[in-house]
């Protein structure tokens, strides 16, 4: 039986946060893509069928993200209650994917993502609809190079973005 995590997402000064994307990690868990779940209106969340060990439990949502994982000790089939996941304030990149010379035709269904050279990260929660839009929250100030990927889409690597303001977005097209 798996393991399974119940706690909330909150900011340094105790805030639930709503919507927040929750991601747990392990070595084992990382070759397959993890466990991710979204937290409710008041910050809570659960995360289910978590493999026995140290898990690493990380949070973003628009505006907020970990500075550094949450890690819990599970044993096998544990349900472990009460866990908080702080957050501090963290950046978004967000913008539209459009056909090439057509910047009023948004593309629908691709996932978009950015790396930094300093190791930070993220990639959009979901793929874009009909108008092209995609947000990636959570973000440290850097230099991000953006990727965009899927299906039936030539991928696109290389769209560079900079940011280190004290916005909490920064919108690329």
């Amino acid at each position: 039986p798996g393991a399974a995590v119940r706690g909330i997402v909150v900011t340094r000064d105790g805030k639930p946060v709503p919507d927040a994307r929750i991601t747990a990690e392990t070595g084992r868990m990382m070759r397959d893509g993890g466990a991710a779940a979204r937290s409710d209106d008041k910050g809570g969340f659960a995360l289910t069928s978590l493999p026995s060990g140290a898990i690493k439990l990380s949070a973003a949502a628009k505006g907020y993200a970990s500075a550094a994982p949450t890690v819990v000790e599970l044993g096998v089939g544990e349900q472990l209650e009460g866990v908080r996941i702080v957050v501090d304030r963290a950046y978004s990149i967000s913008g539209r994917v459009v056909r090439a010379g057509k910047t009023d035709q948004g593309i629908a269904g691709i996932l978009v993502g950015c790396f930094s050279m300093q190791g930070s990260f993220g990639i959009s929660d979901d793929p874009t609809e009909d108008t092209g839009e995609f947000a990636i929250h959570g973000l440290k100030p850097a230099s991000y190079l953006l990727f965009a990927v899927g299906e039936g889409s030539v991928p696109d690597i290389g769209k560079a973005a900079e940011y280190s303001g004290e916005d909490s977005e920064m919108c690329l097209q």
